[in-house]
């Protein structure tokens, strides 16, 4: 699991031989450093993993590392490295967690400023942190069918994985000194479910004939479906280099393929299900129908893009970027071979197609030896050709709405300037500019929950930063950006008449999209690095951020920010010892308004400690020892306030219960390790890990009574874990 160093350049090289062969006559030492110098090492490491608990001790800590499911693990890697004396060609293989459910492997065959290949493998597995305990059958397949449980815990558990296996493929050629090329084919399969579902309450608009429940019939329900997922993804690339005195030129061709093997899921919903008394009645007409659809899951889909990047240097110290691409983008797989009915006559697809157009050109220069100037100006149009068709029946007298192209266009410029201020300061003056162009929907199109759209907004950001070496072992830099976003004019979403803002504040349930509200945006920013002796280095970042929406209505964003405190430290203790810490804080804010005036405003708010020390040495030439300790604490708070024309009953209930509780996650994790060398060749590592994981999430349960679907499944996380991790390894190296 430890990388080997690198081997070094001709050049260096060269440089160690001569400082070496001075010092004859060799001794033994001498001859192992001439060996380190010129040969890289190569190494197997073969051991075990034992950790402590059941599953559900360990979702938190084995959700990527392949110690979930197995108390046990044989973990083995691989660093081999070869070169051929006669033709200087490189052979390496490296191999990592090859023992665990996550293994990695490359091989790679280089010879130096000629030619390379080499193919990468590995494998990745998520595994859903939940417990769930249901009645479902064939759960992640296309066809899971619902059972309903005698009461909540009377299933079966089910434990989710998402497994990845990814294949790279690369060729490297240099056809002559100024003219390389490169292919690269990479692939990923994904393969298993996670977590997903369906829910839909009677009576509604959208299914006409769907009855409202009561207490001795079920209405509405939510249903865990997990997503069946098996696709393929695949991404070919290739391109030329060329480099001539001035000119750098890379251009070639890359794609992306998408394949899914799953159109549809369609559920088999029985017909009586749990209703809001918890007891099991039947469904009411119309809402087994609707829970039973077929739900579509991800379609095919490619993409193709020539591009050219290129850098020129026009004089001694002005230098040119630039870059030119095109992408054209399609998703037309047949409905009918995903499972799907019901499509406008004479559609057998949705038949998208997105061109995407980009230019960039930049300069760089240095007039003076002062003074230093960037210049930047992106250009992007992305046209969203898709035919546009009646795809959406609503209502017991039909509403229908189609779809409506997503063009964009953008603008994008910044020009900075950095110029060497007397007393060793260092001062950089900056202005961003962005233009978004994303068009308006079509008439016939319906937003749900929008109120208006606007077609274009602005942004314009001015910077400014103050470097300086107060001596040669402090130096620090301030900076400040200030942004300015407005838009044009609001369009009603449902009319697309043109409204003003003081039109949409008299609107009582008005909703706008945060990305289209015009904002104010001011970041500060401290840095700071002190180095008061060789042991010593500290690193301070202060950061304070607000954005301020100037939104007519009295629903969505209203304001947001962000603060962020750090600091790291090294100290050597002894020229054998080392010590290090950190600790950060972050505190992000937002203050978001439910579009009525009797709901209620939401002031969320993120808060997360860490903080972090270890320390490494050696007490003895063949011991190597350290000791890690980190803690995070990370809290979610929801505070409410009710909106000035609240009820009196919903007040009462918000000062009885004092709203929505918070959500924190709390881990602690300390490790330890020592390498012993048994001699030039072996030695033993042992790691200890322990990490204390406390989840409080009142999203999937509380009070210890887990989040219950309307079959009965429910879905639990461990809020205490503790998992304690032995791993025992032999090294043996050798060249």
């Amino acid at each position: 699991m430890n990388a080997n160093k690198q081997y070094l350049g001709a050049g260096q090289t060269l440089i160690a031989l001569a400082l070496l062969a001075a010092f004859a006559p060799a001794r033994a030492d001498d001859a192992d450093d001439f060996a380190n110098l010129t040969q890289l090492q190569s190494s197997v490491s073969i051991g075990v993993a034992t950790a402590t608990g059941n599953q559900s001790d360990r979702t938190v800590f084995g959700e990527y590392n392949g110690l979930r499911e197995n108390g046990s693990n044989l973990t083995l890697d691989i660093d081999y490295a070869r070169r051929d004396e006669k033709t200087g060609t490189w052979t390496i293989i490296r191999g990592r967690d090859l023992g665990l459910d996550t293994p990695e492997l490359n091989f790679t065959m280089d010879r130096q400023g000629d030619w390379r290949v080499s193919a990468d493998y590995e494998e990745i597995v998520k595994h859903d942190i939940r417990t769930i305990n249901t009645g479902l059958v064939d759960a992640g397949t296309i066809t899971p069918a619902v059972n309903l449980l005698s009461a909540p815990g009377a299933g079966q558990d089910l434990n989710l994985e998402l497994k990845r296996k990814r294949l790279g493929l690369n060729v490297d050629k240099w056809v002559t000194p100024s003219l390389q090329v490169q292919v690269s084919f990479k692939n990923e399969d994904k393969d298993g479910a996670r977590l997903w579902g369906r829910g839909f309450a009677c009576t509604s608009a959208a299914a006409p004939g769907c009855v409202g429940g009561s207490a001795t019939t079920t209405g509405w329900a939510v249903l865990m479906l997990p997503e069946p997922v098996d696709s393929r993804t695949d991404q070919l690339e290739a391109k030329l280099n060329y480099s001539a005195g001035k000119l750098f030129l890379s251009g070639g061709y890359y794609g992306s393929f998408y394949t899914d093997n799953n159109g549809t899921m369609t559920p088999s919903v029985p017909g009586t299900l749990r209703n809001y008394t918890g007891g099991a009645y039947p469904l009411t007409a119309g809402l087994q129908g609707v829970l039973s659809l077929p739900m579509a899951l991800w379609p095919d889909n490619q993409a193709h893009q020539l591009y050219l990047d290129g850098t020129y240097a026009l004089a001694k110290r002005v230098r040119s970027t630039f870059n030119l691409s095109y992408t054209h983008a399609t998703q037309d797989q047949s409905f009918s071979s995903m499972g799907l009915t019901g499509a406008p006559a004479g559609v057998s697809s949705l038949g998208a197609v997105v061109d995407t157009t980009r230019v960039q050109f930049g300069l760089t220069a240095r007039p003076t030896t002062k003074l230093s100037l960037v210049a930047n100006l992106h250009y992007e149009d992305r046209a969203d050709k898709t035919p546009i068709e009646y795809y959406n029946l609503e209502g017991a007298a039909p509403t229908a709405w189609t779809n409506s192209p997503l063009n964009n266009t953008k603008l994008i410029g910044k020009l900075e300037g950095t110029y060497q201020l007397p007393a060793h300061f260092r001062g950089t003056l900056g202005v961003d500019y962005q233009s978004i162009d994303r068009g308006l929907p079509v008439i016939t199109d319906t937003l749900g929950g929008l109120t208006a759209v606007r077609e274009k907004t602005e942004e314009t950001s001015y910077r400014a930063e103050l470097r300086r070496a107060f001596s040669d072992d402090f130096s620090g830099s301030i900076s400040a950006v200030h942004s300015e976003r407005t838009g044009s004019d609001w369009y009603l979403a449902s009319t697309e008449t043109i409204v003003s803002s003081a039109y949409l504040a008299t609107m009582a349930t008005a909703s706008l999209p945060v990305y289209l509200l015009d904002r104010t945006r001011d970041v500060a920013k401290l840095m700071a690095e002190w180095t008061p002796g060789e042991r010593t280095s500290l690193q301070f970042v202060a950061q304070d951020g607000t954005d301020q929406f100037h939104n007519p209505t009295y629903g969505g964003a209203q304001s947001a920010g962000n603060r962020l405190y750090s600091l790291d430290a090294t100290y050597a203790l002894t020229y054998k010892w080392k010590l290090t810490g950190f600790m950060s804080h972050t505190d992000q804010m937002m203050n978001v308004g439910q579009p009525s005036l009797s709901s209620y405003q939401m002031a969320m708010r993120d808060l997360n400690d860490t903080i972090g020390i270890g320390v490494a040495g050696t007490p003895t030439a063949r011991l190597n020892v350290g000791a890690n300790l980190a803690y995070t604490h990370d809290k979610n708070i929801y505070g409410q306030s009710m909106g000035p024309s609240a009820s009196a009953a919903n007040l009462a209930v918000l000062a009885l219960t004092g709203g929505l509780p918070d959500v924190t996650f709390i881990e602690t994790k300390v490790s330890l390790y020592a390498k012993y060398a048994l001699d030039k060749h072996a030695a033993v590592r042992v790691d200890v890990i322990q990490q204390i994981d406390k989840v409080n999430d009142w999203t999937w349960g509380w009070a210890g009574i887990p989040f219950t679907y309307a079959d009965n499944t429910t879905v639990f996380l461990n809020p205490n874990q503790k998992v304690s991790v032995l791993m025992a390894r032999y090294i043996y190296s050798f060249r």
